[in-house]
């Protein structure tokens, strides 16, 4: 049952786990990344997390779960991915709150992604992205023969060769699977190996295993619970590509994979999402959600191979307006950001060598 405070309208979180939860997936364009759990798992990687909310136009919630990421000098930002969640009516109200409230809580400023464009608040500009502008989502809620029908036909032939060919699929939902263990290290050392091979950054590996191993600690899949599922696909017993699916509320998110590429020609990974897909729709999850695409159609954005593969599934576009900061003190603001440009640049130039 939720409850809130009659004064101030605006508060520190008082919502419990469920409750939480069920405030997030009630807004229109919910991420996991706002979800209790995801919060919680940043407290086991040593952020602060702070949940805002107010009871908002209509009787909606508004949301806000704010994480700290430190900066030199012992000055940190609070960073809310995939929010604020926001009804229209109240944004300018609420961001105006939560920026009073990371001012006094000393922060340099606090990021925001909102699924909406924001109000034109003070201190607030936009900035480079943290999570993609655009992602591609899938409606699983057809039925499967409606799925594979709306699908690209090279798709579907990729799908078909992967079957000819003998790929075969485990799944493991639970670290009690005695095969979990040996298959999570399997997992990690493709999205390693993959990772090398497309020149983009990972987390520490240890990381990706402390994080799966938090989400499929729960095997509830229903009531806005956060689950998650290993994927992996064999030819013969060797693993040859693998994805992990995390579910919250009616949304299955491919979060993270990895492929052998020496064995490219099986298609793997086509086998691999769309068994994701069937399986999801049968627990009663409506979206399957493949993650960031190219923002553009330039041939030259290293995300077009990626994009294409996508949007070979069916599914649309879900586009947000971007990341921006509300800044506390500009001075420092501006250090920090030359600071990242320059850091940026060189991650490029090392990448490229």
């Amino acid at each position: 049952m939720m409850s809130f405070r009659d004064t101030p309208s605006f508060s520190h979180s008082i919502l419990g786990h469920q409750a939480w939860n069920s405030a997030v997936v009630s807004h229109p364009q919910y991420s996991f990344l706002q979800s209790y759990e995801w919060g919680e798992f940043q407290k086991k990687c040593g952020r602060n997390v702070i949940r805002y909310c107010s009871r908002g136009s209509g009787g909606f919630i508004n949301a806000a779960q704010v994480l700290s990421h430190p900066l030199p000098l012992s000055s940190w930002y609070g960073y809310c991915p995939r929010g604020p969640l926001v009804y229209k009516k109240d944004a300018t109200r609420f961001i105006e709150f939560l920026s009073a409230e990371m001012r006094e809580q000393g922060a340099l400023f606090v990021r925001l992604e909102p699924y909406a464009a924001p109000p034109s608040v003070p201190g607030i500009v936009q900035t480079s992205p943290i999570q993609p502008a655009d992602i591609w989502v899938v409606d699983i809620s057809q039925s499967e023969e409606s799925l594979l029908s709306s699908m690209r036909p090279k798709t579907r032939y990729n799908f078909g060769v992967s079957q000819k060919k003998g790929v075969s699929l485990q799944v493991i939902a639970s670290v009690n699977d005695r095969r979990y263990a040996h298959t999570l290290s399997s997992f990690i050392a493709m999205l390693s190996h993959t990772a090398g091979r497309h020149r983009f950054r990972l987390h520490p590996a240890e990381y990706y295993r402390e994080m799966i191993d938090f989400f499929m600690q729960s095997t509830d899949e229903t009531a806005h619970r956060i689950s998650l599922r290993l994927y992996t696909a064999y030819h013969g017993t060797t693993a040859i590509a693998a994805i992990a699916v995390l579910y919250f509320g009616k949304i299955a998110t491919y979060l993270h994979g990895g492929s052998n590429y020496e064995y490219r020609d099986l298609m793997a990974p086509y086998a691999l999402h769309v068994q994701a897909m069937k399986d999801a729709a049968a627990l009663g999850f409506t979206l399957y959600d493949m993650g960031g695409i190219a923002h553009s159609d330039d041939p030259r954005d290293p995300w077009q191979g990626i994009t294409r593969f996508k949007k070979g599934f069916s599914g649309y576009p879900l586009r947000y307006p971007g990341t921006f900061d509300i800044v506390f003190n500009s001075f420092f603001y501006s250090a920090y950001s030359k600071f990242r440009r320059i850091h940026s640049r060189l991650r490029s130039s090392m990448d490229r060598t």
